[in-house]
């Protein structure tokens, strides 16, 4: 009688458990579902998974998602997976493109567009900050460092220009000499000025661009992308656009 009670006790125990773990899972993937990662049907069929008592764990076999091969330690359309893949792309969407591509397989259209949305770049505020600041800082707050980094050089080398030709300047004029020398650095540093500032009202929208065009590709599966940039030499006045292929 006592091993049947305590038989009892352990059956009531375990049920009571599992309810609990059943529950907190079909509310996980109603949260998913009302932000609007995965849809109604989606959500109908794990709750049944659940409450029929299939378990949810890792996959173990490959799967075939949209023409390509999917292999990886988690389920598809998982809200585990796609917490991994906003953590690879919030790490380094560059350095983690081919392991993006790859486990994106295992995603929905519909979280797919979630992190597209999530994640793209408007070149806007860029745009704003080159335009009233200067010096590359909304490039830098874009994630752009580069862009940055360029337009900073140009714009801090041209003001160092003007600097020098006007000292050059002022020190012909008190000493009655020819001040063309002057002139001539105050000009240069002019032209780089203007042509940093105008790269940095354009490239902020090139970045975007390119970043999206990324971001799209790697969650369908094609981490290869074509970003273009614009190209500005005031020494020899020349100008264009960069084509760069990212594979």
């Amino acid at each position: 009688m006592k091993r049947f009670f305590m038989l009892l006790v352990g059956l009531a125990l375990g049920g009571a458990l599992f309810a609990q773990s059943a529950a907190d899972e079909i509310l996980k993937w109603k949260q998913l579902y009302d932000k609007g990662i995965i849809t109604e049907a989606e959500f109908q069929e794990k709750k049944n998974q659940i409450l029929g008592g299939n378990a949810i764990v890792p996959a173990q076999s490959n799967q075939n998602v949209v023409g390509t091969q999917y292999t990886g330690q988690y389920v598809p359309g998982s809200p585990e997976l796609y917490a991994q893949i906003e953590k690879l792309i919030e790490d380094d969407l560059e350095d983690n493109k081919i392991q993006i591509a790859q486990l994106s397989q295992g995603l929905t259209q519909i979280q797919r567009d979630s992190l597209c949305r999530k994640y793209e770049k408007n070149g806007g505020l860029g745009f704003a900050l080159n335009l009233l600041v200067g010096f590359g800082v909304g490039s830098f707050v874009q994630g752009d460092g580069g862009g940055g980094a360029f337009q900073c050089a140009f714009e801090g080398s041209g003001l160092l220009f003007i600097i020098v030709g006007a000292s050059l300047v002022s020190d012909a004029t008190k000493k009655n000499k020819n001040t063309s020398a002057g002139y001539s650095w105050i000009v240069t540093g002019a032209s780089f000025v203007s042509c940093a500032a105008i790269y940095g009202l354009i490239r902020p929208w090139f970045y975007a661009s390119g970043y999206n065009n990324k971001l799209h590709g790697t969650l369908s599966g094609n981490p290869m992308a074509i970003q273009f940039a614009p190209v500005i030499d005031p020494i020899n006045n020349n100008y264009g656009l960069m084509a760069k292929v990212n594979l």
